[in-house]
């Protein structure tokens, strides 16, 4: 099985590189990573967000929100042929044959929804659409610490590579789940992308400026403070 990872590389995550080592660890499959033509990067007051959070933990270990570099995906960089599975992690692939699993964050394509939901502190409900037939739930995790982005979004992306993986392996129109998606569903998820990418740096803007408000604040003072007079010294001064 060939699997290819549609990323847009203005969005590359750490938790990409462990979904290609998940599915690439399976026999028989070879992954290869491809890029969106058009890209979107976050919108700044978002990814200065990340950063401060990342600072203020103080941790070096590995997070699944660390940016990383395409250089990261060298070894999965070569093609490797024509794909039986596109991972469509970009919401951006390009109309084929090759059946094409999309992940749904609140039923809309695309990460702007998946941070959108963060920004609102709640999780969005999973999904996963699948072009060969429907698609199905894959739940709605829960999230221990609203307020910490970082740490809730690790948390939803570990539920969502789970049903991917099964997701890659399952026969097209038998996912395991509930509910399936219909195509005019889709379509209808895919217009709200632009309407929930127009309300994110605003969104974003306001979650910078709370955590700068909240964060500890520190201040150095100084004052000249004259030398108190000792009249029981009377040791002569020194003429030099």
């Amino acid at each position: 099985m060939i699997i290819t990872l549609t990323l847009d590389p203005a969005r590359l995550w750490r938790w990409h590189v462990t979904l290609a080592e998940v599915l690439a660890a399976k026999p028989g499959v070879r992954v290869h990573v491809a890029y969106a033509r058009e890209s979107e990067p976050l919108p700044r007051g978002l990814m200065l967000a990340l950063q401060l959070e990342r600072l203020i933990a103080g941790r070096r270990e590995l997070h699944a929100f660390d940016r990383v570099a395409p250089l990261d995906f060298i070894r999965w960089s070569q093609p490797t042929g024509q794909p039986d599975v596109i991972v469509d992690l970009a919401a951006r692939a390009p109309k084929g044959t090759a059946r094409t699993l999309t992940p749904l964050y609140d039923g809309t394509p695309g990460e702007t929804a998946f941070w959108n939901a963060l920004l609102d502190r709640r999780a969005p409900a999973l999904a996963i659409h699948d072009s060969g037939g429907g698609g199905f739930d894959a739940g709605l995790p829960a999230i221990e610490r609203p307020h910490a982005l970082r740490n809730s979004a690790a948390g939803i992306v570990t539920r969502l590579i789970t049903g991917l993986e099964r997701a890659v392996h399952a026969t097209p129109g038998h996912l395991p789940a509930a509910r399936t998606f219909a195509a005019s569903e889709f379509r209808l998820a895919d217009a709200a992308t632009t309407l929930v990418a127009s309300r994110l740096a605003g969104k974003a803007q306001r979650a910078l400026n709370d955590m700068l408000k909240s964060a500890p604040k520190w201040a150095v003072a100084w004052r000249q403070r004259p030398i108190p007079f000792d009249p029981l010294d009377t040791a002569p001064l020194d003429p030099a």
